[in-house]
């Protein structure tokens, strides 16, 4: 599993063995905020080290807001449960789900037979200082009075957050 815990140990290790460390790429947030963690213990400022994290959290935005994360990537949950009430309705009406919403395949596990399947495949969005108003805090998945109150208004107002 993911372990925020884990993967501040082991990139702290890493980071201590060799600080050429030019980038980094998170599998998500919190991730990518365990490895903030140890840059700021190390005293390395914001953008200075790229790291990007997933799923758009109020920490990883915190982040990305302060400069120490470049986005994250975002996935609208609502946009999400509306294919999958759709699909779901559908399939339960005994109906074939029209290639408007059954948009793309998903192929099997590395090594693992099987053949593919029919899929809803959406877009996600990179969040970045620039977008953070336009998505996360317009669809209310982030609270923009929590995240605001966490980096400064300033902070928020110079991007764009009011």
């Amino acid at each position: 599993g993911w372990d925020n815990t884990k993967g501040q140990t082991i990139f702290q290790q890493k980071y201590t063995a060799n600080n050429k460390i030019n980038a980094t790429i998170e599998a998500n947030d919190g991730l990518a905020n365990a490895v903030v963690t140890v840059l700021k213990q190390k005293g390395v400022g914001p953008n200075k080290i790229p790291t990007v994290g997933q799923d758009a959290t109020l920490q990883g935005i915190e982040n990305v807001l302060q400069g120490y994360q470049c986005g994250s990537v975002y996935k609208a949950v609502y946009l999400e449960a509306q294919a999958a009430v759709a699909l779901a309705t559908i399939l339960r009406a005994g109906l074939e789900p029209p290639s408007a919403l059954v948009n793309g395949t998903t192929a099997p596990a590395s090594g693992k037979p099987g053949n593919t399947q029919p899929a809803v495949l959406l877009t996600p969005l990179w969040v970045d200082k620039s977008k953070v108003a336009s998505t996360v805090i317009k669809d209310n998945f982030v609270d923009k009075s929590a995240l605001c109150q966490a980096v400064t208004q300033k902070v928020c107002t110079d991007n764009g957050i009011t």
